[in-house]
């Protein structure tokens, strides 16, 4: 018996306007004190232990040295026994390369003035949100071993939040979203595209940018983007590799942030996509939209 792939979206919706910049100065202001307070107790203890550590290692290998270098060590002119008289060592040198380790963090700060936020507590079950607006169906449900609601998207459908006024320069949006069912057999054609659009219309047609989503099993597919702009000489189009198979079998947390050009995107709290340019004409990016294609 073939089971059914269901995109359930939305365990809670915000949208949100720029962020305040002193408050945010001083937090981060603030947070690197914190810091530089820490690394500086981190050294001081990495320091003394490993002076204390040496002092152990010499007391157990060379008894009785007090740490002195041993005299089978010492030349007269002051040189070791592997230095030749110019000074150059002849002592074996490590070879290889070094392994250099990667750091990152989880940036993604949100805006502080509410602009939209839906978490469906106030629509019936079975009931279309009475927020939002599609061309196809949808319901709100509920999900076994979850309290909460969620707005279940039908296949082939673009949905769109109701917004009273078009979007900020500067916003974050946040939301969740659970595809259930997946399987080897999930089609490379199974994805939810995040639209910010011109117009509020149900149409993808239009100036936007985009973020695919794809939750196809049987290979690594990672996230797409796409910029489309009338007379842009130089659009975007890539996909992010990722291999997020595995992030998708449970609830995933979005995070978007936009700044005029810039757009991030961020799953959980990994960031996909940082992109400084991909919104060419800010003035024509007003709406979100969502599009839902290959879920049975």
């Amino acid at each position: 018996m073939k089971t059914s792939n269901k995109l359930f979206y939305c365990l809670s919706f915000a949208l949100l306007m720029g962020t305040s910049g002193e408050a945010q100065f001083f937090k981060k202001l603030a947070k690197k004190a914190e810091k530089a307070a820490e690394r500086t107790v981190e050294r001081r203890v990495e320091r003394e232990t490993t002076k204390k550590t040496d002092q152990a290692l010499d007391s157990i290998l060379e008894p009785g040295s007090g740490g002195q270098q041993s005299p089978e060590n010492t030349q007269g002119n002051g040189n070791t026994g592997d230095t030749e008289e110019n000074g150059t060592s002849t002592g074996p040198v490590p070879a290889g390369p070094k392994t250099i380790a990667v750091y990152s963090k989880f940036d993604y700060v949100p805006g502080d003035k509410p602009f939209f936020y839906d978490d469906f507590s106030k629509d019936f079950i079975g009931d279309f949100p009475a927020n939002w607006n599609t061309n196809g169906s949808g319901e709100v449900v509920n999900l076994e071993g979850s309290p909460d609601k969620w707005y279940a998207i039908s296949n082939r459908s673009i949905t769109v939040p109701n917004f009273k006024t078009k979007l900020p320069d500067d916003f974050t949006l946040e939301f969740d979203v659970k595809a259930t069912n997946l399987s080897r057999e999930t089609s490379s054609l199974a994805k939810l595209e995040i639209y910010l659009s011109e117009t509020p219309n149900l149409t993808t047609s239009e100036n936007n940018v985009m973020a695919n989503l794809n939750f196809c099993q049987y290979i690594a597919v990672g996230v797409r983007v796409d910029n489309d702009f009338n007379g842009d000489p130089d659009p975007i189009s890539n996909t992010m590799q990722r291999d997020l198979r595995d992030v998708y079998k449970d609830i995933v947390h979005v995070s978007i942030a936009v700044n005029k050009n810039r757009y991030r995107l961020w799953l959980n709290e990994t960031k996909i996509v940082d992109l400084p340019q991909f919104i060419v004409k800010p003035e024509l990016i007003n709406y979100l939209k969502f599009h839902v294609g290959g879920f049975d």
